[in-house]
């Protein structure tokens, strides 16, 4: 991952607390509010990111999926691309590999975990492109680490980690 931007600090409460219920509990409204955050921290650069740069959305396992009936950060994304226009795609960065939840591991435990469970479905969408990868929350980099790697081998030019908290 070339840069992280993000909006709070997971040991606040508050923010904890109503990112676990979007996350965990169906409070999908928090993906308005969340994104509308995230929207603010981009808009500067707006127009110089309209030039080359896409969004995705670390995708969830398909049976996470179906658990909980939604991909938070799917949801969080699709409200990102209407705030800020930029492309969108949420086939081309797929879970290709069913992983433990990352909340019962440990740091190198995570990284273990989230080897090679990513891949992409769509290799002309990332090439040549800036990516702004979304995630709800941040805590080693696991995640956004691998799933970065996987892209920049895809072609991607550089891979922008945008994170509710971290």
């Amino acid at each position: 991952m070339d840069k992280l931007i993000h909006w709070g600090i997971y040991e606040n409460e508050i923010l904890s607390k109503a990112l676990r219920d979007f996350k965990y509990r169906g409070a999908i409204g928090f993906a308005e509010i969340f994104s509308d955050m995230l929207a603010k921290l981009v808009e500067p650069d707006i127009e110089k990111l309209r030039k080359n740069t896409i969004i995705l959305a670390i995708p969830a396992s398909k049976s996470r999926k179906k658990s909980r009936g939604y991909n938070q950060t799917e949801l969080l994304a699709e409200k990102f691309f209407k705030k800020t226009s930029l492309p969108y795609f949420s086939d081309v960065l797929i879970k290709s590999r069913n992983t433990i939840s990352q909340t019962s591991l440990a740091g190198r435990e995570r990284l273990f975990n989230q080897k090679d469970s990513f891949s992409i479905a769509k290799p002309e969408k990332v090439k040549n492109k800036k990516i702004i990868l979304v995630d709800d929350i941040l805590t080693t980099g696991a995640t956004l680490s691998e799933a970065a790697r996987v892209l920049k081998e895809a072609g991607a030019l550089e891979v922008t980690g945008l994170v509710v908290a971290k």
